[in-house]
């Protein structure tokens, strides 16, 4: 049945490597939900010089990234929602905004979820430039999710090499990332959860998220996931491809397989005590 207005409009964010394609494909698959490769829309606009970004404005290649944000979406032609004199990230924001709701209005959905990790770092302007986005964050073991962004960035140095190219950076980046998330947590448009319980009983997990945005939990969720992720992932992301493997199958220690013991005694003595209980594969709620 086709919906009105856009009821929720949800950003799905994490540390890199710590599950969230997975996780939106299994959302995605929702017959109430629609969902987008990632934008990195916030991440790019904003930035720039502090005095700039205090006051709003958007940084000098705004445009580019405009034309880049409709590129990996796919819809180019919708460039004119724009105003040609935009100058501040609120104007820019509030077109985005319109072309992910016309997107989702006209596949019948009621509400869309933008996946981009990074934006994580972004909450701050996006609650305040979008009031009453909601936000899922999902927390992967520091061992784990270290691990794999440190091989990622080996292996496909071009696109991951200039962030994540040292151990000591994928460390930083899994604390700093699990810090912020834990800032959320408890706050009503915030929802965390841990990847180890999404891999151990992803329906309860699903359940509780799809409570969370307000529709129902649809069994076909679980099945139909690898489907979407066709849609999601973009050409050039092959460090994805196992999201439409089996959820279930036996999870491999990255840590032990991608690190050696002098990396793996370094990486736990370099982070903080405080963030111990995230650090290995427990599926404690958090």
């Amino acid at each position: 049945m086709a919906t009105s207005s856009v009821s929720n409009r949800i950003f799905l964010v994490g540390c890199p490597r710590s599950g969230t394609t997975l996780l939106q494909c299994l959302l995605a698959a929702n017959s109430q939900l629609v969902s987008f490769p990632e934008t990195h829309f916030y991440e790019r606009m904003v930035s720039g010089r502090k005095l700039t970004r205090a006051l709003g404005i958007a940084p000098r290649r705004a445009r580019r990234y405009w034309r880049m944000f409709l590129e990996d979406i796919g819809h180019s032609e919708m460039r004119s929602f724009l105003p040609a004199y935009a100058i501040f990230v609120s104007q820019y924001s509030a077109a985005y905004v319109r072309i992910l709701d016309k997107l989702c209005l006209e596949q019948g959905r009621s509400m869309w979820l933008e996946k981009t990790p990074g934006h994580l770092r972004r909450i701050p302007y996006i609650q305040r430039l979008i009031p009453g986005a909601r936000f899922v964050h999902i927390l992967r073991n520091g061992e784990d999710a270290i691990a794999s962004m440190f091989h990622v960035a080996t292996r496909y140095a071009e696109s991951w090499a200039p962030w994540y190219g040292t151990l000591d950076q994928c460390i930083d980046r899994w604390t700093r990332d699990i810090q912020i998330s834990q800032s959320c947590a408890g706050q009503p448009n915030h929802k965390l959860v841990r990847y180890e319980e999404l891999i151990r009983d992803p329906q309860k997990v699903l359940n509780e998220l799809c409570a969370f945005v307000g529709i129902p939990f649809e069994p076909s969720m679980l099945t139909e996931y690898a489907k979407r992720a066709d849609d999601l992932i973009q050409e050039g992301e092959a460090w994805k491809s196992s999201v439409r493997g089996p959820i279930w199958r036996e999870q491999p220690r990255r840590f032990r397989e991608y690190l050696d013991e002098g990396q793996r005694q370094h990486v736990h003595a370099r982070v903080p005590g405080d963030l111990t209980r995230y650090l290995t594969p427990d599926p404690r709620s958090v």
